[in-house]
């Protein structure tokens, strides 16, 4: 099973084949999706189960990020993570931390390094 990046305030059309093994669809299987970890929360569809071709199709979008457990029946078929699409809140503060530390170091630097050389060299 695999998926391109999918991420939160986005719809989506989660479509799943269910094959035999012998490569035959099977109908009437059950597909879900559940949230497994994260602040994910699935908007829309959770479930649906196969037609003749063998294909479900569920329509949802999700609220967070976190990892969504695809069941066939009542097996893991598979795991979806679904990305923010920014920063969230807690993202934000660290950014804003990372940019005062950042700022501090560079006045420090610049403080002690070519301005104080100018204060104890330049003429009185």
């Amino acid at each position: 099973m695999s998926a391109p990046q999918m991420y939160s305030d986005t719809e989506y059309i989660i479509t799943a084949e269910v094959l035999d093994k012998d490569g035959k669809p099977i109908e009437a299987a059950h597909v879900s999706l559940t949230v497994s970890r994260g602040t994910l929360e699935l908007l829309g569809e959770s479930s649906d189960a196969t037609d003749k071709t063998g294909i479900a199709t569920i329509r949802a979008s999700f609220a967070g990020g976190g990892v969504l457990n695809v069941y066939l029946e009542d097996k893991l078929a598979g795991q979806l993570t679904i990305y923010y699409k920014s920063i969230p809140g807690a993202g934000i503060g660290i950014v804003a931390l990372y940019f005062i530390v950042l700022v501090s170091i560079m006045t420090y630097a610049l403080y002690k390094g070519p301005i104080k050389w100018y204060r104890e060299k330049a003429p009185s």
